[in-house]
């Protein structure tokens, strides 16, 4: 499965800070025309709700370990993806999974002790920040409509998260994923690939 360069935070995430009207009343985002940080994910994590249309375009996998989420095959070699260039643009019209749709967004627990998920945001990422273009995050110190749809977005991944949670507990208690192996020879190789797990 693929790692996130900081061991504590998700795949893609650098750094996690919540979005706030007081810090952040200025800042906007910008669509991103490239996504570099997919550039060397080889896999990504993906929701059942998303099995349809993802099938279309990769593999759907599944991660090895005591809690086991379905991954999109976008390489066959830990850090080549074959659907974007080196700098992160696609190479071909495909589905992206909303995993990385909602970069450098996402909603987190600041306080152990509650339920209570906040928006986060990577300050890393480059299509959020202190801009003269974009779309405004705040208006005021109310968020904007970008921002209620950044956060409508969000709360709907993470309702698709405990449902595939739920599934995958269902595939564990019914004993339906087991490891198996794949030996696969690209034309022109001279050995197949082989992969476990």
């Amino acid at each position: 499965m693929a790692t996130a360069l900081n061991p504590g935070l998700p795949l893609f995430y650098n750094e996690l800070q919540p979005l706030s009207s007081n810090t952040h009343g200025g800042w906007k985002a910008r669509r991103m025309e490239a996504a570099p940080f997919l550039a060397k994910a080889h896999a990504v994590p993906v929701t059942v709700e998303e099995f349809a249309l993802a099938q279309r375009h990769y593999p759907i996998v599944f991660s090895v370990g005591e809690n086991p989420v379905p991954l999109a095959l976008m390489g066959l070699n830990e850090g080549v993806n074959v659907f974007v260039d080196d700098e992160g643009k696609l190479t071909d019209e495909i589905y992206v999974p909303a995993y990385v749709r909602r970069y450098p967004f996402m909603l987190a627990r600041l306080r152990p002790e509650t339920d209570e998920l906040s928006l986060c945001f990577d300050p890393t990422a480059e299509s959020i920040g202190e801009f003269e273009e974009g779309e405004p995050l705040f208006e005021g110190t109310d968020p904007s409509e970008t921002t209620k749809q950044i956060l409508g977005f969000c709360e709907n991944f993470e309702q698709a998260g405990m449902q595939t949670g739920a599934f995958m507990k269902e595939l564990a208690d019914h004993k339906l994923l087991m490891d198996g192996e794949v030996a696969i020879q690209p034309e022109g190789a001279e050995k197949p690939f082989v992969y476990r797990g």
